[in-house]
């Protein structure tokens, strides 16, 4: 496994680069929400439940889409492709807006469909579903990006037999920022 023949993507600062190529970029004046959406509606993709998701699910399918997943899996079953993913918050974006939701009690609303976000691997779920991946799947929760763990990680499934190909992925997100960094992996 070479690191630097793998098919990457990365996206930050409004900017998607595939395999160090610009192939998509917004106005920095837009929302992370926005620049999102505006990403979605640029590949074309037609799948409404992207825009109830939270913007670590939104950058999680859409760094699978712009990758080209769904044409890179045609030569495997679902069940021989995984996804190893890490990011070093969890969902604690999510979670902070949750808290938002409950915090004060004569404004009480607890929001079901935000509840769902505030586990961080439910990313690693809505890209299994959105893709029909069905193999083993890991969130980890690391204190900074290392594309090299993450390919290590991958490396061992495929050694194993357990997988023939993974989605490696580094989703980010906070208040201020976000970046994310997916690598395919045969």
């Amino acid at each position: 496994m070479k690191s630097n023949s793998n098919p990457n993507l990365k996206i930050q600062d409004h900017k998607l680069w595939l395999n160090q190529e610009l192939v998509f970029e917004a106005s920095e004046e837009l929302s992370t929400n926005d620049f999102l959406k505006s990403a979605y509606k640029n590949i074309g993709m037609q799948y409404l439940k992207f825009f109830k998701m939270d913007e670590m699910c939104k950058l999680g399918i859409l760094g699978a889409a712009y990758l080209g997943v769904e044409d890179r899996q045609q030569k495997f079953q679902s069940h021989e492709v995984g996804l190893v993913f890490a990011n070093a918050s969890a969902s604690e974006f999510t979670d902070q807006k949750y808290l938002e939701t409950i915090a004060n009690s004569d404004n009480y609303f607890p929001s079901p469909s935000l509840f769902v976000y505030t586990l961080p691997n439910i990313v690693l779920g809505e890209i299994a579903i959105k893709f029909l991946i069905k193999g083993e799947n890991l969130f980890l929760v690391m204190p900074q990006f290392d594309a090299e763990a993450l390919r290590n990680q991958a490396k061992i499934l495929i050694d194993k037999g357990r997988q023939k190909a993974i989605l490696i992925g580094w989703i980010e997100v906070n208040k201020s920022s976000y970046e994310a960094y997916f690598e395919w992996i045969e």
